[in-house]
């Protein structure tokens, strides 16, 4: 199982879903959605999230055993 770490990284950066939102081009509701886990995020939405945040995209990506 993958587990998407935007919240976490996002609130380690002090971030606000608005200012990732303006960063990334991703709508709020979008970002919310994925952040939430409530659906799973393209590849493209995660690179322009990993490049808003300033991390890798390995680094919004955490492999957990289900």
């Amino acid at each position: 199982m993958v587990k998407i770490m935007l919240k976490e990284i996002r609130a380690k950066r002090k971030i606000t879903l608005r200012q990732l939102e303006a960063a990334s081009g991703i709508s709020l509701a979008a970002l919310s959605r994925i952040e939430n886990g409530k659906v799973s995020p393209t590849v493209y939405e995660l690179d322009r999230i990993a490049i808003a945040l300033d991390v890798s995209l390995w680094d919004l990506i955490k492999f957990v055993k289900k």
